[in-house]
């Protein structure tokens, strides 16, 4: 079995960075047949590359001249970020100017971390905008309307799909499988702001927040598990 790079992908800093980490590990014919050295890809050379996709909701607009009216919404997946992961040094964390990961195994690519955060995911959007808006389906104008949303100081709710692909020394490619994360970050903060406003210790207090609460956390749950 080939090399089957595995990626866990979260948030941190209070949904402000999308981080994304290997988790392949160590070649093991009978517990990890697709995982590093062996008859494997060695962790030691070569490079990782990672394309990071999002499905994100935006607004459509009819527009005349510069007067835009919104008239509906879309789903369309835009390229995130595309970032190559090289063997460390020292474990120093590395920018590639798309983001900054670090190797924390000397000389290996073995469980490396790539932070991205939302404020050059937003550039990037913007860039796929301002340059192939036609790719997307959409006019300059539509572009133009999406774009004048407000910059990401956090990255909103969405699904952000990671494609990872190995690149050995001869500069040969192997793409790897595409790693889903439902981002529930921003709504998770919101259930839980909702929860600690509720005084679970009153006994004679009407239960209709209590009833909210309980249903909001339902419906959380319902979304992580899309």
């Amino acid at each position: 079995m080939p090399l089957d790079i595995k990626l866990k992908v979260y948030t941190a800093n209070d949904c402000a960075d999308l981080m994304i980490k290997d988790i392949t590990g160590d070649y093991n014919p009978e517990t990890n047949a697709g995982g590093w050295g062996g008859f494997n890809a060695s962790a030691d050379s070569g490079s990782i590359i990672l394309v990071t996709t999002v499905l994100l909701e935006v607004p459509l607009a009819t527009c005349v001249g510069n007067d835009c009216t919104e008239t509906d919404t879309v789903v369309i997946e835009f390229v995130a970020n595309n970032s190559s992961i090289f063997v460390g040094e020292d474990s120093l964390i590395q920018d590639t100017g798309a983001g900054e990961y670090v190797t924390p195994l000397e000389t290996s690519l073995k469980e490396f971390k790539l932070k991205i955060s939302s404020v050059l995911v937003w550039q990037q959007i913007v860039f796929e905008l301002t340059m192939l808006y036609g790719s997307y389906g959409l006019t300059l104008q539509q572009a133009g309307y999406i774009m004048a949303r407000p910059a990401w100081e956090v990255l909103e709710d969405a699904i952000y799909m990671v494609t990872p692909t190995y690149v050995n020394t001869d500069g040969d490619q192997f793409p790897g499988k595409t790693t889903k994360f439902n981002n529930v970050c921003l709504t998770q903060q919101m259930v839980d702001e909702l929860a600690t406003s509720a005084d679970f210790r009153c006994k004679d207090c009407d239960d209709t927040d209590v009833d909210q609460i309980s249903v909001a956390y339902s419906l959380l749950e319902t979304l992580k598990s899309i």
